[in-house]
C-alpha cells in the first residue's frame, strides 16, 4: 500500500478531513505531532480509495486491528510522542526513506488516527 500511495496525487475534488476536535490534547500529543498528522490527513482520502479498490475487502479492517494492537502494546510504556514515532517506524520501516515514502507513512497513520483506531478518542477512558 505504501508504494501505491507514494506515487499518487490527491484529486483536486477530494475533501481533507480534520483532526477530531480535542484528540491531540486528549492524547497529550505535541504541536509537532499535530503538524505531522495534519500533513498526513491531506492525502488520507487516498488510503480509503486504495482500500475500496483492493481485491481483499478485509485489508482495511485487518490493518486497523494491527494498528490498534500495536498502539495498545506501546501505551503505558512510553510517552505519547514516542508512541507516534514507534508507530511510524513500525508502519514504514527503520530507514527514513524518500520524502514520498515518509508522506505515505504519515498518510496511513493519519488515516487510522482520524478513524480513532490509534490513540484515544477525546473523553475515552483508558483500559
Amino acid at each position: 500500500m505504501l508504494e501505491s500511495l507514494e506515487c499518487k496525487a490527491l484529486p483536486s475534488s477530494s475533501t481533507v478531513k480534520a483532526i477530531p476536535p480535542g484528540k491531540i490534547e486528549a492524547n497529550d500529543l505535541t504541536e509537532s505531532v499535530s503538524t505531522l498528522i495534519k500533513s498526513g490527513l491531506t492525502k488520507s482520502p487516498l488510503v480509503s480509495a486504495f482500500l475500496d479498490t483492493w481485491y481483499d475487502e478485509s485489508l482495511g479492517e485487518r490493518l486497523a486491528v494491527s494498528f490498534r494492537k500495536k498502539h495498545e502494546e506501546l501505551r503505558g510504556t512510553m510517552l505519547p510522542n514516542r508512541i507516534f514515532t514507534e508507530l511510524q517506524t513500525w508502519a514504514g520501516g527503520t530507514q527514513i526513506g524518500t520524502p514520498e515514502h515518509q508522506m505515505a507513512v504519515l498518510t496511513v497513520l493519519a488515516y487510522y488516527f482520524e478513524r480513532c483506531d490509534i490513540f484515544e478518542e477525546p473523553g475515552a477512558v483508558f483500559k
